[in-house]
């Protein structure tokens, strides 16, 4: 897979800069406020989304949930960035949810004031709007260089059981008004690869496409990350006869679809598959099963199709 080092050198050549550049300030930073989130993604954790807590505590009662802030009171963000404002070129937004942050809003509120050119770029779950007083589209609006990637785990009713506080109906609403009022805005979706989605991958890719979401051949509308911190939800954590199974379902689909992007994506994810071999599926079911528990919800019933495939013993 490729790094963020390699991604980021690739934007930044492609603006003109190359590695021998110095500057005396940032041209670019990256935000996140804190760990305020509505959605308790499963592939997600407290540490990163507030909406988790109460799931957590009944897992680990033990534990220590609360809300984690990337500033002191009095020194919030905007106040820390404002003199960077004028010389940067972007700046990236993420959390938590960065629609839900007051300080997100005021950062674009200076931000008009001495440098409407700046670039801004997101990753959303796209659920909102509107915040308080606020409505990002009066925002949006003003700023020619918008990037907002939306994370999509899967869609239906596999996609809501991953990402808990998505609904699919929903984010197809908001990312048609998105283009509708912010029509210059450049979307792209963010597919997080785990076991529970490992094969939905491919009927999701084929979903977004028939829904033109998305072009094959644009290497920005997709982008495919891996879950890599809950090692037990990481495709490498899958048994050598899973990784075989995942493998050949990757090569067929890829030897009758001709997306010259998604298949390289589906060839990083092979290659990161099989570059660890922990074998962690007896936790990833104990985990699943306790989480189905306290959600009412069912791997089983919603992955019907992968499970008779890949677990027909859970």
């Amino acid at each position: 897979m490729r790094s963020w080092r390699q991604i980021e050198n690739q934007n930044w050549k492609r603006r003109g800069y190359d590695q021998s550049l110095s500057f005396d300030s940032p041209r670019s930073i990256a935000i996140r406020f804190s760990n305020t989130c509505n959605y308790s993604c499963r592939t997600c954790r407290p540490s990163t989304s507030t909406a988790w807590f109460s799931d957590a505590k009944l897992l680990n009662p033990q534990g220590t949930y609360q809300k984690i802030q990337s500033y002191n009171e009095g020194n919030p963000i905007p106040n820390q960035i404002e003199d960077l404002l004028p010389s940067l070129e972007r700046i990236y937004f993420a959390g938590g949810e960065p629609l839900l942050e007051r300080d997100h809003y005021r950062v674009l509120e200076l931000a008009l004031d001495v440098n409407p050119d700046i670039e801004l770029s997101y990753d959303t779950n796209l659920s909102t709007f509107s915040f308080q007083d606020y409505n990002v589209f009066d925002f949006w609006k003003k700023f020619k260089n918008l990037r907002v990637s939306a994370s999509v785990d899967g869609y239906g009713r596999k996609g809501e059981y991953i990402r808990k506080g998505f609904v699919w109906n929903e984010f197809l609403e908001n990312w048609n008004m998105l283009k509708a009022e912010v029509p210059h805005a450049r979307l792209a979706i963010n597919f997080t690869l785990s076991i529970y989605n490992v094969l939905h991958v491919l009927e999701f890719v084929e979903k977004v496409k028939e829904l033109k979401l998305f072009d094959e051949n644009n290497p920005y509308d997709l982008n495919i990350t891996y879950v890599d911190d809950l090692k037990w939800l990481s495709i490498k954590s899958l048994s050598k006869e899973n990784k075989h199974k995942v493998r050949e379902a990757y090569e067929d689909y890829m030897n009758s679809h001709q997306f010259g992007q998604v298949n390289q994506f589906l060839k990083d994810a092979l290659s990161y598959m099989d570059s660890a071999t922990d074998e962690l599926e007896s936790t990833f079911y104990s985990y699943t099963k306790r989480l189905d528990f306290i959600r009412n919800e069912s791997f089983q019933e919603i992955f019907s199709s992968e499970c008779g495939y890949l677990f027909p013993t859970l």
